[in-house]
């Protein structure tokens, strides 16, 4: 009895289900068969608009396709911001959604899915582009949309495959990414990855609900907490924002741990440097500016190698601690120059359009320097300010500055061609200088040094002014207490016309002549001081123009300073020669040492127009005593000088040459027209009357290898 009474029941449970899947069936098939597809694209793409106020097209075929659930599918998609700072394409779209919402227009996405979506990233133009028209292909006939037909458009999951993201040049991968949620209105749970260049980062975090994305009249913040990590790398946002889609109304804590800049590089103007660690932790907050508001600033930077803006400058560790941007802030900074130990003290801020900077800089080899300045962005780079320092060693500044000398390259090994002789290099080039960085940025700034030392010098009470305005340049005055008297000088340059035109003066009673023979790339060569006076202008744009149209006057004159016999004699050599003269006059030979004392050298060159005018050269040295006249064409690079060696032993022997050719290549000859002639005006370092008096009140003659022998046993 009881298997009969189950009977009916069972067969009545199987009716039943079989029913409800004959109504699901028909469910499926009515939805499929009212919901147009085509109809509807146009309502999806306005809801899109509204929502986020972009454009958004639906280019290729979008159809409903029969399912449990059905699926929206559709391809070439394109949808780019109101701003113009993205756009996306994605090559497949399928929307897994419900059946019963379709029959009251509600789309209701169980899960989308983006296949091989590009998303590229642009800056923010000045005044956001108007969106493009779109015009999409027709493909067969198009159901009208309703008047005021509106669809409701909602997203339960999102799964991107395949992805790419591209900004400034560099792509990222995004193999993965999901977006999940649990019920309609619960938080998006986020997991992806993202590969470029060699490294992977991993993202995870929730955010509030989809839903809230697409409504736009809400002000309620929409919940953001993420963590972008890898190896190198850990980067957690954390807060909210009331228009999420528009990254508008923001507030987050932003907190930064890397031990590799790498990641970065695409956000950068220039490969980052390298270094050990760093943190940053800053709250950001949408103050309706195109930069963010900041708060709450510490950063914390260890082992960054600067060594690409300047060799061998290492910041061994920096904090700054900003608790309110409006005010100024510690900062406390410890650096390294080649192996010398800089301490920066002070403070920064408040930020704004201009950023004061005031700091106390300390080195044991270098000095102590105190600087107040203040750096501005807009309307273009300005830094204004004053530098004063107790002490400075210019000599131990220069040698951390300079780089360390690189090997010289092997020479090419490819022959010249057969019947063309090389073209010499010119000693000044034609190659442009590059003035851009004196048009591109404006300064205003002080500079007094109590003690400078330069050259074993000390100078004292130096003072200069430095100001930079619409790419013209001026340093005037530059001043300060030499040993000898008093030291004045004024550089002008112009970057402003097409032909710069330059201006330098300069008075230096006491010039230390060690830093300018290292200058000149023989380091320890030469000793002593001298006195110059040069007032110099020109006007080019690359260092032969310059040197063509060079004008004013150049007057050197030094008294005992010490030279080096090899330089003096590697100088000389030529002269020596073609005046029969042994090289070995031009230094002490004999002596216990391998320097050479001039008791004095004078130079006084005039210029005009390129052309260099040798009114006065006299140089006395132990043996030998030279006197010289002539002229230099920068121009041509041509010399036409006409000089006197004078040997200052035994009976005195003074043969004249002739100094010419280029100055890549002179060519040193006798003087024969010159020969006879009566020697130039006694000076202060030759002539007559420092040396003997030969027949005819020291003419000219050749010499005797007999006389010099002679000479050379009795000195």
């Amino acid at each position: 009895m009881q298997r009969r009474r189950r009977r009916p029941v069972l067969r009545a449970l199987t009716a039943t289900v079989l029913l409800l899947a004959v109504l699901a069936v028909a469910t499926a098939g009515a939805a499929v068969w009212l919901f147009d597809a085509r109809a509807t694209a146009p309502a999806i793409e306005a809801a899109v608009d509204r929502a986020s106020g972009g454009r958004l097209a639906l280019h290729g075929p979008f159809r409903l396709e029969p399912g449990l659930p059905p699926r929206l599918v559709a391809g070439d998609i394109a949808f780019r911001a109101a701003d113009g700072t993205a756009e996306l394409t994605v090559a497949r779209l399928i929307a897994r959604v419900a059946l019963l919402p379709l029959l009251s227009g509600t789309v209701e996405v169980v899960r989308l899915d983006l296949v091989r979506p590009v998303l590229v990233l642009h800056a923010a133009p000045a005044s956001p582009p108007p969106a493009p028209a779109v015009t999409k292909p027709p493909s067969g006939p198009v159901a009208a949309t309703p008047v005021g037909r509106r669809v409701r458009f909602t997203v339960g999951a999102v799964r991107v495959t395949e992805g790419l993201v591209r900004w400034r040049g560099t792509t990222f991968a995004v193999p993965s990414f999901t977006a999940a949620a649990a019920a309609a209105g619960a938080p998006l749970l986020l997991a992806g990855e993202i590969v470029s260049a060699g490294w992977r980062l991993m993202l995870s975090g929730e955010t509030g609900p989809a839903e809230r994305l697409f409504d736009r009249a809400a002000t309620t913040p929409w919940p953001v907490q993420l963590v972008l990590e890898g190896n190198t790398l850990r980067l957690a946002v954390r807060g909210g924002m009331t228009s999420p889609l528009r990254l508008r109304g923001y507030g987050v804590q932003v907190d930064l741990a890397t031990t590799d800049l790498a990641p970065f590089t695409p956000f950068l103007s220039a490969p980052p440097p390298r270094l050990h660690d760093a943190a940053l932790s800053v709250r950001l907050s949408d103050g309706g500016a195109a930069l963010p508001e900041a708060s709450a600033l510490t950063l914390h930077v260890a082992g960054l190698d600067l060594g690409g803006l300047l060799p061998g400058l290492v910041i061994a560790r920096a904090d700054v601690a900003a608790p309110d941007l409006r005010e100024p802030a510690p900062a406390d900074v410890t650096a390294s120059l080649r192996g010398t130990t800089v301490h920066l003290l002070g403070r920064v801020g408040p930020f704004g359009a201009a950023l004061p900077v005031a700091f106390t800089a300390e080195a044991a080899a270098l000095g102590q320097l105190r600087a107040a300045i203040e750096v501005a962005w807009a309307p273009r780079p300005t830094v204004r300010g004053a530098l004063a320092a107790s002490r400075l060693d210019l000599d131990a500044l220069l040698a951390a500055l300079t780089p360390p000398a690189s090997p010289a390259p092997p020479p090419a090994s490819a022959p010249p061609s057969p019947g063309v002789a090389p073209t010499p290099a010119q000693v000044f080039p034609d190659t442009p200088i590059d003035f851009a960085p004196l048009r591109g940025a404006d300064a205003d700034l002080r500079l007094t040094v109590a003690a400078l030392q330069e050259g074993g010098i000390t100078y004292s009470d130096v003072a200069g002014h430095l100001a930079l305005s619409g790419g013209r340049l001026v340093l005037d005055p530059f001043t300060g207490d030499a040993p000898g008297g008093r030291l004045e000088g004024r550089l002008a340059v112009d970057a402003g016309p097409a032909v710069p035109p330059m201006a330098l003066a300069l008075r230096v009673p006491a010039l230390a002549l060690a830093p300018l023979a290292q200058a000149l790339g023989h380091p320890g060569a030469v000793a002593g001081t001298a006195a110059l006076d040069a007032d110099l202008s020109a006007a080019g744009a690359s260092p032969h123009a310059l040197a063509a149209s060079l004008g004013g006057h150049l007057t050197l004159t030094a008294r005992d300073a010490e030279i080096d016999d090899a330089l003096l004699a590697g100088a000389l050599r030529g002269v020596l020669h073609a005046a029969r003269l042994p090289e070995k006059l031009a230094g002490g030979a004999g002596t216990t040492t391998a320097r050479t004392t001039l008791r004095c050298l004078d130079l006084r060159l005039l210029a005009a127009e390129g052309t260099v005018t040798v009114a006065d050269l006299a140089l006395d040295a132990a043996r030998l005593a030279v006197q010289g006249s002539g002229t230099a064409d920068l121009g041509s690079e041509t010399l036409n000088l006409h000089l006197r060696p004078l040997l200052r032993v035994g009976p005195g022997l003074a043969v004249p040459v002739r100094l010419g050719g280029t100055l890549r290549e002179p060519k040193v000859t006798l003087d024969a027209g010159a020969a006879g002639q009566r020697p130039p005006p006694a000076t202060a370092c030759a002539g007559p009357a420092d040396g003997p008096s030969g027949a005819a009140e020291g003419e000219a003659r050749l010499p005797k290898p007999a006389d010099v022998l002679r000479g050379l046993l009795s000195h």
